[in-house]
C-alpha cells in the first residue's frame, strides 16, 4: 500500500515538473477539454523503441509549439540517455542513447509541447488567464502517505 502511495506522489511530482509555466498543484489534472482549449493547446508524443547499440533520435514539435517536458529513459538501465541539441523552450530536441554493455534495451521517450501563440502575439501580451490562489504546503502529500 505504501508503494502505491509513493508511486502516486512520484506521478504528481512528474506532473508538476512537466507542466512548464502552467503550474499544477498536488491533485490537479489537465482534463481532456482543457487540453484542447484555446489557452492550453497541449501536444503529447511518447514511444518505446528497442535498441541494442548507440543511436540518436530527433523530434520536432508542430509549428508554433515549444517543448515544456521531456522524459527519456533506458528502461532496462543498459545505457545512458542525454540531450544533444534543443530541449525545453525550443521546437525540437535531439536525444542520444549510448549503450553501456551491448545488451538490448528499451528507450522510452515522452515529449510534451504547448502552443505559445495564445499568450503572446508579436511580443505583446494579448490574454491574461486568472486562476484561484492555491497554497503551497506539505499537508496533501503527508495525507497520501499516511492514509495509503
Amino acid at each position: 500500500m505504501l508503494a502505491d502511495s509513493t508511486l502516486m506522489l512520484l506521478l504528481h511530482t512528474l506532473i508538476i515538473f512537466c507542466a512548464g509555466d502552467q503550474w499544477l498543484m498536488y491533485g490537479d489534472f489537465i482534463g481532456e477539454s482543457e487540453a484542447i482549449a484555446r489557452h492550453l493547446v497541449l501536444e503529447s508524443t511518447n514511444s518505446t523503441t528497442s535498441v541494442s547499440s548507440s543511436m540518436q533520435l530527433s523530434l520536432v514539435t508542430p509549428p508554433g509549439h515549444r517543448i515544456n517536458c521531456i522524459l527519456a529513459a533506458a528502461l532496462h538501465m543498459n545505457g545512458n540517455v542525454s540531450v544533444v541539441e534543443g530541449g525545453l523552450g525550443t521546437g525540437d530536441v535531439t536525444l542520444a542513447y549510448e549503450t553501456l554493455n551491448g545488451y538490448p534495451d528499451l528507450l522510452f521517450v515522452l515529449v510534451e509541447s504547448n502552443a505559445d501563440t495564445t499568450a503572446r502575439s508579436n511580443g505583446s501580451r494579448v490574454t491574461i488567464i486568472y486562476d484561484r490562489l492555491r497554497t503551497w504546503g506539505l499537508l496533501p502529500p503527508k495525507a497520501v502517505t499516511a492514509n495509503g
